[in-house]
């Protein structure tokens, strides 16, 4: 094939993928967004009780639907092998293991005093953020087992079912919010509520499509599956990896979070307004990147690890295209994105010079997590897992307590502000490892023993 045709398949099959997928995320990031943004129009206190609230809580869920990501490389081998019983098997496992692991979270969740101490907050601020917890807790068994949905439904070439599902939650999302906040009298915790509400009613949707929507029937299993150890042990290998990967690059947000807690309200909600920006961005490569990773499983379940390298290579160009693009926009228009958030002028000021160093931090972000998401086509996720603990958690997290002043006799004493140049520095050495590393692993697999784009 020549090789523009090829190069043009090559990006239509990866945008065919990216774009329901990006859509779908971009709306579960979007209710954050309107979260974020309806807290702050009420008051700087119930945007920081709620930043404090979704740190907390988007922590312990996101870490936990990791693992549960693991189904997503075996579902797009069999389904690429052909075998399409598999993959309806591999999805009831995997809800087992997303009721199991519900337990130990909605626990974590609920304990908010200890949450509170650690944050070092109290008064209207940890009253809110209490409130929203409780309610992020329960959602949290539809989160997981909604998170199952979306990655068998990706991995079987089939993004377009949770799209529509998540768009639809999105266009309930402020209502929602409004009746919550408003009518109910919640105020900023409210929006917890209307997350808790609108995650189960998704859950309800995700069933009904995997049961009547005809592209699955090769799929769906004549019976409930018991549980198997033995497929819910070959998930957790694959999975818990990816999760603790997760969990470390969450903790790294969280702790952050909870440190600039310390420095007031204002730096907490100019904090939050970052990082649902950095969340809002990150939807783009995580979207080429989530391509990557069925087009891998799918073209190594098919035989054909040429495809496999030609896609991993691909995604990685595409992802780090785009971020550059991303950050050109967002450098410039920093100061009205930040007005758009909050009408506080504190927070303004201060959220703007956060979003100068999001820029840069986006760009390594977009390397990093396109590279993961490749390396998970191949099952390898043990190197991002160690690169995720010991540069985004232990470097990243201590250069920004260095900057920001927490150390004694601290140089710098940039405030909150250092915590996100810390996060960057981090970020950068993460995706100098892990971009080489997967391309590497994509040459090595197709049985090439030198780095090259094999465009042609």
């Amino acid at each position: 094939m020549p090789t523009r045709t090829k190069l043009r398949a090559g990006v239509k099959s990866i945008l065919k993928l990216a774009a329901p997928i990006g859509a779908a995320n971009l709306a579960i990031v979007c209710s954050g967004t309107i979260d974020t943004i309806m807290a702050g129009q009420t008051s700087a206190e119930d945007l920081a009780g709620v930043a404090l609230g979704i740190a907390v809580a988007t922590w312990i869920s996101i870490s936990l639907a990791g693992i549960l990501q693991g189904v997503s490389p075996i579902s797009g081998f069999a389904f690429g092998a052909k075998r399409f019983r598999e993959v309806g098997d591999s999805l009831h496992q995997c809800l087992y293991l997303a009721v199991g692991l519900a337990v130990p979270g909605l626990v974590l969740t609920l304990q908010t005093k200890m949450w509170m101490a650690v944050a070092e907050t109290s008064g209207l601020v940890a009253e809110i953020a209490s409130q929203y917890l409780l309610f992020a807790g329960l959602a949290l068994p539809a989160i997981l087992c909604g998170r199952t949905f979306i990655a068998v439904n990706a991995a079987v070439s089939r993004p377009a079912a949770s799209m529509f599902v998540t768009l639809g939650i999105v266009v309930l999302k402020i209502p929602a919010n409004w009746f919550c906040m408003n009518k109910l009298g919640f105020g900023g915790a409210g929006t917890g509520l209307s997350t808790c509400m609108l995650s189960w009613l998704a859950l309800g949707a995700y069933v009904l499509i995997w049961r009547i929507d005809p592209y699955y029937r090769a799929m769906r299993s004549k019976r409930w599956c018991r549980p198997s150890m033995k497929s819910i042990c070959i998930q957790l290998k694959i999975g818990v990896p990816i999760g603790l990967s997760i969990f470390f690059e969450m903790t790294s947000y969280t702790l952050m979070a909870i440190f600039i807690a310390r420095f007031g309200a204002v730096s907490l909600a100019s904090h939050q307004i970052v990082a649902n920006l950095v969340w809002l961005y990150y939807v783009v490569p995580f979207a080429v990147g989530v391509a990557g990773t069925v087009l891998v499983s799918q073209s190594l379940g098919a035989g054909s690890p040429e495809s496999a390298c030609y896609a991993a290579f691909l995604v990685m160009i595409m992802a780090l295209f785009l971020a550059v693009a991303v950050s050109v926009i967002n450098f410039i228009f920093r100061s009205e994105i930040a007005s758009l958030y909050s009408s506080d002028e504190a927070v303004q000021k201060m959220a703007v010079s956060f979003i100068t160093v999001a820029s840069a931090y986006h760009i390594a972000d977009a390397i990093q997590c396109s590279g993961s998401c490749v390396l998970r086509g191949y099952r390898i996720t043990l190197i991002p897992m160690l690169v995720h603990s010991c540069l985004l958690c232990g470097v990243g997290l201590s250069l920004g307590s260095w900057f920001a002043g927490l150390f004694p006799a601290d140089p710098f004493s940039l405030g909150a502000l250092g915590f996100w140049i810390g996060a960057a520095v981090g970020l950068a050495f993460a995706a100098l490892v892990i971009g080489p590393f997967t391309l590497a692993s994509a040459n090595r697999q197709a049985g090439r023993r030198i780095l090259n784009l094999h465009l042609n």
